[in-house]
Parts: structure tokens; C-alpha cells; sequence
């Protein structure tokens, strides 16, 4: 198909399974501090450099899973590079110089956010930090719903919740002052972020 009055043309290119592709339902998207593209589907990651796929699947014959859970959600980074995604059995993080993989939690993760390097990430009703020097997730508070979808951080600093039981916010998370914002109904929002603020 052509559009000559056009000045340029948007061209596409399919990656599928046939190239490499873990599975054909994307469902999370991130590029690394080298510059590769990684891609969550329902059945594993892959990695793309700009010319080859390499894909790792949680399960494989004679060896011990990569990690546990097939589907890879919500992949960030953290300020070291390291890449953290969640699987439907818990947290995963990615050592990027070492090129493994490491199960650092099992709990059941609703979400993961990257703010300024710093990697946080909800439970039903918990929030959690990642504590890089003791590698470990380190428990921050609770949170004042019953399920958590996600999170972001703003230039301000504030910390906005979405949840089964609205949108709020909170600045100070230590003394649980949480805010209720809006009357909005429960499923009916996402988040996004602008960084040039």
C-alpha cells in the first residue's frame, strides 16, 4: 500500500516466532543500558540486539528452571542495569554482567516500577523496595487497599497507587498519611509518566 502524498512512509518489521520469539503475545516491553530490547511474553524472554534473538525459557530439558513462572510482566531496570521483571511465582532479577538469572522473590508480585534506579514493587496490599547492597526486597509499609495494580513516582516525589479501591496518593509513606484521590472507578485507569518533568 502506498500514500503519495505522503512525504515518508512508516515501514514495520514482524518479529514472530519463526525469528526467535519466546511467544507471540508481548506483554512487556524495556531496553537494557547496552541498548538490547527485551521482551516479556507468556512464555519467557527474549533479547533482541537489532539482528538476533536470544530467548530463555523458565523450563528446560535436564536443567534446573531459569526461573519460576512463565509469563514476564512489567520489565524494568535498576541503577546498576540489572534487569528485575515479575512472573506469575514472583519477582525475577537479571545480573547483567554475570548474564543469570536470580529468583529473589516468591511472594505474588502485582507490580514493578523503576524510579531514578531504584526498583519498588507491590503486593496485594504491600509495598516493597529492592535493597541492593543486601540483595534482598525489603518490606516498606502497608498499603490501604486490597489489591495494588500499580505505581509511580512523580517529579514531586509522590507516590501514586492504583487499586481495587481507587487512586491514591502519599508523600510520606512512613507515617501512612495516604490520600484518596478522585472518585475513580476501580479498572478504569492506567499510569503513565512524563520524565521530562
Amino acid at each position: 500500500m502506498m500514500f503519495p502524498t505522503l512525504g515518508f512512509a512508516t515501514i514495520f518489521h514482524t518479529l514472530s516466532p519463526k525469528d526467535g520469539l519466546a511467544h507471540p503475545a508481548v506483554i512487556s516491553i524495556h531496553q537494557d543500558r547496552i541498548g538490547r530490547i527485551w521482551f516479556g511474553t507468556e512464555e519467557g524472554v527474549s533479547i533482541y540486539d537489532g539482528m538476533h534473538i536470544t530467548t530463555y525459557k523458565p523450563y528446560r530439558k535436564n536443567s534446573a528452571p531459569l526461573f519460576l513462572g512463565n509469563s514476564a510482566s512489567d520489565i524494568t531496570s535498576d541503577i546498576n542495569g540489572d534487569i528485575f521483571f515479575r512472573t506469575e511465582n514472583g519477582l525475577v532479577r537479571y545480573d547483567l554482567d554475570l548474564e543469570k538469572f536470580h529468583m529473589i522473590s516468591r511472594m505474588k508480585i502485582n507490580s514493578v516500577y523503576s524510579h531514578q534506579g531504584v526498583i519498588w514493587a507491590t503486593t496485594a496490599d504491600k509495598l516493597y523496595k529492592w535493597d541492593s547492597k543486601q540483595s534482598k526486597l525489603k518490606y516498606i509499609c502497608s498499603l490501604p487497599a486490597k489489591r495494588i495494580y500499580g505505581m509511580l513516582i512523580d517529579h514531586k516525589g509522590d507516590k501514586w497507587f492504583t487499586s481495587d479501591e481507587g487512586l491514591f496518593k502519599t508523600k510520606d509513606y512512613i507515617s501512612r498519611k495516604f490520600k484518596e484521590m478522585y472518585n475513580v472507578p476501580p479498572k478504569s485507569y492506567a499510569s503513565t509518566e512524563n520524565k521530562n518533568k
